[in-house]
């Protein structure tokens, strides 16, 4: 008997049943990838936004120096007003270092998740090559 059976229960012509395992890996390195992907996005989102923060700030610090050197050249022996405008910079600048200390408490934490991940993610990789 001919073993060739080119008719419709041919085995090459079977689609093959996905295998349980792989695609539950699969899932699972998936699912990393996308958790990578939305912290790394996360991460230039508030690079962003520091960078926004600092710019405004460092526009009111050159808007209150300004009023400064008005004031100086105005009323110079008014200090009350120079020292409410010194003291205006002096909480910009306070709001700064805040600021800063914000974003790095943040980028810390996310990129701590980040490593995190990224190592889950070479593990389920080695796991994967593993199975095959």
């Amino acid at each position: 008997m001919d073993k060739n059976n080119y008719g419709l229960f041919d085995e090459k012509y079977f689609v093959p049943s996905p295998d349980p395992i792989m695609e539950m890996l699969d899932t699972d390195r998936k699912d990393l990838l996308e958790r990578i992907d939305i912290l790394d996005k996360w991460l230039d989102q508030r690079k962003q936004i520091q960078n926004d923060n600092l710019s405004r700030i460092e526009y009111d610090i050159c808007q209150v120096d300004s009023s400064i050197r008005h004031s100086e050249w105005i009323n110079p022996y008014d200090h009350r007003e120079l020292h409410g405008l010194e003291r205006s910079i002096i909480d910009l600048e306070e709001q700064k270092r805040m600021e800063n200390t914000g974003a790095w408490k943040d980028m810390f934490l996310v990129g701590k998740e980040l490593l995190e991940l990224t190592r889950q993610y070479q593990q389920q990789r080695k796991r994967e090559q593993v199975m095959r």
